[in-house]
């Protein structure tokens, strides 16, 4: 925090933080992990824990779309679904999403 201060970071990154630190405040690490890997596939290369956390993607997916942090299409995406079979998924489990 002090090194933060010293920066005197213009208000547009201030915002850039303030949304990014809203976006993660109620986020598993797992959550986090995935919407990242997914977004930034190039960071899965060295990642061990992306092979742990590809079992989970739907799930991981589903999740971050029930607490409306990202779009139905994000969500697909993190699954590793076509928008049509996570939207079965979906059906299939009884989850009522909407788009945000």
């Amino acid at each position: 925090m002090e090194i933060y201060k010293r920066l005197k970071p213009k208000p547009e990154l201030k915002e850039v933080l303030e949304d990014f630190k809203e976006f993660i405040h109620d986020l598993t690490d797992d959550e986090i992990l995935a919407f990242i890997y997914v977004s930034y596939p190039k960071y899965t290369k060295e990642s061990i824990k992306w092979d742990e956390l590809k079992k989970r993607r739907a799930n991981l997916a589903i999740s971050l779309l029930k607490k409306q942090k990202i779009s139905f299409g994000k969500a697909a995406q993190i699954a590793g679904f076509s928008p049509i079979d996570f939207e079965e998924l979906l059906l299939k489990r009884g989850i009522k999403w909407r788009e945000i």
